[in-house]
């Protein structure tokens, strides 16, 4: 079924450039071929989707372009691109476009080993690492927040509502009726999220310019928890930070495989309950 929604961005028969790997990795530009029926990875606003070339043509500058239609969503999205904004679907490709989703949010600062002393938990285990795959709604989100504070200025209004812990608990309260180990798991979760979400967000969940008003709002809010004043959105930058900071934790096998489908299940509650936690564009201020 093809997809409904907004793609990251919308922008506008052989051209001689492409791509070539440089240190394992590859760069659109460089001297390959591509063709009609092509099935290629496509760039849209810093993620790659899978392509096919429907259409090629000339633009008024003598250059070649390709209309790129994105597998899997509706032909309103088709947009005719340059070869500088196309790979090849191969083994080099897909890495390349793995590696992007793994880094779509990277935190502003690395203050880790002060994040997981002040978070204090999950301690003294054996290493092992979690894996999240984040959704394609909630990358875009990622993305296009980035765009409105760096290249628009623009900022969140706060407090925000519904809160971050808010959203922690309709999550739980969206699973019903559970066992008691299983209600004793997401609860355990839901706390340790907010632990770290009060120790982190300051140091490393911030962009410089939103550094001001999270001052302000410290100062107009007294002693309340951050995790009551900011929403989905820096929520979410702890999720998909939070591999990083778990693997600091050192944590074991068991606490992995218990904590891993959790946190995938949040990101699909955020993901599903998308238009009613985060902010539009038009309410970014």
């Amino acid at each position: 079924r093809e997809k409904e929604g907004e793609m990251p961005g919308e922008q506008a028969e052989v051209v001689t450039e492409g791509q070539m790997e440089v240190d394992g990795e590859a760069q659109a530009g460089g001297g390959r071929s591509f063709k009609v029926g092509q099935q290629v990875l496509a760039m849209n606003k810093n993620q790659l989707y899978l392509a096919k070339l429907s259409r090629a043509r000339t633009d008024s500058n003598g250059v070649q372009e390709f209309c790129v239609h994105y597998l899997g969503w509706k032909s309103r999205h088709d947009e005719w691109v340059k070869p500088n904004r196309l790979y090849e679907d191969n083994e080099t490709g897909r890495r390349l476009q793995k590696r992007i989703v793994n880094n779509i949010w990277k935190p502003p600062s690395m203050q880790m080993d002060k994040v997981d002393a002040e978070a204090n938990c999950l301690e003294d285990l054996e290493t092992g690492s979690i894996t999240l795959a984040v959704p394609n709604t909630l990358q875009k989100q990622l993305l296009d927040e980035g765009g409105r504070i760096h290249q628009g200025g623009k900022l969140l209004p706060l407090p925000r509502a519904p809160s971050a812990r808010e959203i922690l608990n309709e999550f739980i309260a969206s699973k019903g009726a559970l066992e008691f180990l299983e209600d004793q798991m997401y609860t355990e979760l839901r706390d340790s999220i907010v632990r770290y979400f009060n120790s982190a967000l300051p140091m490393i969940l911030l962009y410089s310019q939103e550094r001001k008003g999270y001052e302000e709002l410290v100062a107009a809010n007294g002693g309340a928890m951050l995790i009551d004043l900011y929403g989905a959105e820096h929520l979410l930058r702890l999720i998909v930070t939070l591999p990083s900071l778990l693997r600091k934790a050192d944590l074991e096998r068991k606490n992995v495989v218990a904590i891993q489908p959790r946190l995938q299940e949040l990101l699909r509650y955020l993901d599903n309950c998308f238009k009613d936690i985060f902010l539009t564009d038009d309410k970014y201020i």
